[in-house]
């Protein structure tokens, strides 16, 4: 038992440490086209904003109206690069969430087309563990809206992929891309992961 609470506070140490790099990392990024103090929330939602494949409408909901127009020249820069992206949906999917988000109708139809794309790794006695993780959900279903792949993600979040649930999961990254969840619920889940990554 000891041992369990020992890793997850390792686990939790090794998670806040990535998580300060990142906002750090886009601290600097940020304040090289943009002189105003930006929060570790909303630099956390704006970097995970650019990272996605709908980023302009979600940025013009997460920023000022000063600030959006910015954020979309200089998107390529304020993005997370796939490590972050990746260690930063790691460290929110161990952690607890308190949302309204689960309920979302929405949300709800993305999380069961990723259940159905992940099936054999949510068979797995860890990933069905995890899966029952309300954070793991929102960051997975999060994961499949990234521009890059979701496998490095995935991978962090689950230890591994089933090699079974890889084609399924490519054709939902692409449905995703081409449909993706929309701006509000997508803006809910992003401002989720930002506070529970700085909890």
């Amino acid at each position: 038992m000891a041992g369990g609470a020992e890793r997850r506070a390792c686990q939790r140490a090794m998670s806040n440490t990535s998580t300060l790099a990142c906002v750090a990392s886009l601290r600097t990024r940020l304040a090289a086209h943009w002189p105003v103090p930006v929060d570790d929330v909303s630099l956390l939602t704006i970097g995970l904003s650019c990272t996605l494949s709908n980023a302009p409408d979600v940025v013009d909901l997460v920023c000022s109206r000063a600030l959006a127009p910015l954020v979309k020249r200089h998107r390529a820069a304020l993005q997370l690069n796939p490590s972050e992206f990746t260690a930063l949906l790691a460290s929110v999917a161990v952690r607890g969430v308190a949302t309204d988000v689960l309920q979302n109708t929405e949300f709800c139809e993305r999380r069961k087309r990723v259940e159905t794309a992940l099936a054999c790794t949510l068979a797995e006695a860890n990933g069905a563990r995890l899966w029952t993780r309300p954070a793991t959900q929102i960051a997975t279903v999060l994961a499949f809206h990234s521009q890059t792949q979701p496998f490095a993600a995935l991978d962090a979040m689950f230890g591994s992929t089933i090699r079974a649930d890889v084609r399924r999961a490519e054709d939902l990254h692409y449905a995703e891309l081409c449909e993706p969840i929309s701006v509000m619920t997508l803006t809910q889940m992003l401002e989720t992961v930002a506070r529970a990554a700085l909890a």
